[in-house]
């Protein structure tokens, strides 16, 4: 592949909104700050009361899609968006 062509299909819009980016305010990127550091914390608190293993990467697991999706659904909001 070419580096136009690279350069063209990474400037395209994705026509699923599932694959979409938003360039979000300087107030949403705070939120999803602030949403990404209580899942950190949540992941220090279960760390201590949970030995590594299976059950603690399906928790990991589990919350980094928890906080992936919120983030997302800030970045979705209109008002968040800049």
């Amino acid at each position: 592949m070419s580096e136009s062509a690279g350069t063209q299909r990474a400037a395209r819009k994705a026509n699923n909104p599932e694959f979409q980016t938003h360039k979000v305010s300087p107030q949403a990127q705070a939120k999803m700050n602030e949403v990404t550091q209580w899942y950190d914390e949540l992941l220090d608190n279960i760390k201590q009361h949970l030995p590594s293993g299976p059950q603690l990467n399906h928790v990991k697991s589990t919350l980094e899609r928890a906080c992936f999706y919120t983030i997302k659904g800030i970045a979705q909001q209109p008002q968040n968006q800049d």
